[in-house]
C-alpha cells in the first residue's frame, strides 16, 4: 500500500493548486459553493494527474532505473509491476474523470483533454526538444482554465500568459538539471540531446525577465477598483525575489530539477510565496 501511495505522488498535487488562482484573483474564493467546487475539482484533477504520472513512469522505466533519484520510484524499483501499474492508472483515471465530470461538465472535458495531452506526451512528444516543455506548459494552462470553469470566472489573457511562462521556466530549469546529470551519468531522457547549458542558461534568463514583466502588466491590467489597483504592483517584489532565488538554485546550486521540493523545502521560496499570498489577500479581500 505504501508503494501505491508513493506512486500516486500526492505531494505533486501541489501543482494543481493553480486551479484556485482564477477564483482567488476574481475575489470569489471565499464563496462556499465556489470553494466546494474547487476542492472537488482539485481532487479530481489530482487523481487524473496520478494516472498520468503512473503511465509516464511505466514508459520511462528503463531511463528511470539509471537516474540517481527516479530509480527509487515504485515502478522503477520493482515494488509495483508493469501490469499492476496500468491497473492502478486505470483506477485513478476512472475515479478522477468521474469526479470531474460530476462536478462540472466543462471541467470534466478539461481533465479528459489534459489526460489525452499527456498520453501524447508520454508516447513520443516528450522526446522532441522544446515541444516537450511546451506540452508541460499547456498542462498548467488546462489547470487555470479548469479553475475558471469551476469558479465561473473569465481568464485574463495576461494571467494565461503569465502561467504559461512560469511553467516553461520551471520545465526548462528541470531540463537543465537533467542535462547536468546526463553529463555525469549518461542520458536520462531522449530530448536532452536537443539542449546544452549555454542554451538553457540563456533561455532561463530570458523567460525570467519576460515572466516578471508579464506579472507586472497583469497587476496593472487586473480588474480592481482604483483604490486597490495601485497597491497590487507591490506584490511583484515577492515574485521578482522568488524567481531570482529559483534561478540561483538552478544556475548556482544545480537544484532546479525539483520545483515541488523547492516550494515545500526552500525557506526563501516559501517566504516569497506566503508573503505574496498574504499581501494579495490583504489587497483583494
Amino acid at each position: 500500500m505504501n508503494s501505491y501511495i508513493k506512486q500516486a505522488r500526492i505531494n505533486h498535487w501541489v501543482k494543481n493548486l493553480f486551479i484556485f488562482i482564477p477564483a482567488f484573483f476574481a475575489q470569489v474564493i471565499m464563496d462556499q459553493s465556489v470553494m466546494l467546487n474547487l476542492l472537488l475539482g482539485f481532487i479530481g484533477f489530482g487523481l487524473v494527474s496520478s494516472a498520468v504520472y503512473t503511465i509516464n513512469d511505466i514508459r520511462d522505466v528503463e531511463f528511470d532505473r539509471e537516474h540517481p533519484e527516479k530509480k527509487n520510484r515504485p515502478i522503477a524499483a520493482g515494488s509495483i509491476g508493469i501490469t499492476q501499474g496500468y491497473v492502478f492508472a486505470l483506477l485513478m483515471l476512472i475515479g478522477g474523470l468521474g469526479l470531474s465530470f460530476w462536478t462540472d461538465l466543462n471541467f470534466g472535458i478539461i481533465c479528459l483533454s489534459y489526460f489525452i495531452l499527456n498520453l501524447l506526451y508520454s508516447f513520443g512528444l516528450k522526446n522532441i526538444p522544446l515541444l516537450d516543455v511546451f506540452m508541460i506548459a499547456l498542462g498548467f494552462e488546462f489547470r487555470i482554465y479548469g479553475g475558471g470553469f469551476l469558479a465561473e470566472v473569465p481568464i485574463s489573457p495576461w494571467l494565461s500568459l503569465m502561467i504559461f511562462l512560469l511553467a516553461m521556466f520551471l520545465a526548462l530549469a528541470k531540463r537543465r538539471s537533467d542535462l547536468t546529470i546526463s553529463m555525469m551519468e549518461g542520458p536520462t531522457r531522449k530530448s536532452i540531446a536537443g539542449y546544452n547549458l549555454e542554451f538553457l542558461n540563456t533561455t532561463l534568463g530570458v523567460l525570467a525577465s519576460v515572466l516578471i514583466l508579464a506579472y507586472i502588466m497583469y497587476t496593472q491590467n487586473h480588474q480592481l477598483d482604483s483604490s486597490k489597483s495601485e497597491f497590487q504592483i507591490l506584490t511583484s517584489v515577492f515574485v521578482i525575489f522568488g524567481i531570482l532565488r529559483y534561478l540561483q538554485r538552478s544556475l548556482v546550486e544545480n537544484k532546479g530539477g525539483q520545483p515541488v521540493l523547492a516550494l515545500l523545502q526552500d525557506k526563501v521560496i516559501i517566504f516569497c510565496v506566503v508573503g505574496w499570498l498574504l499581501l494579495n489577500f490583504w489587497i483583494l479581500y
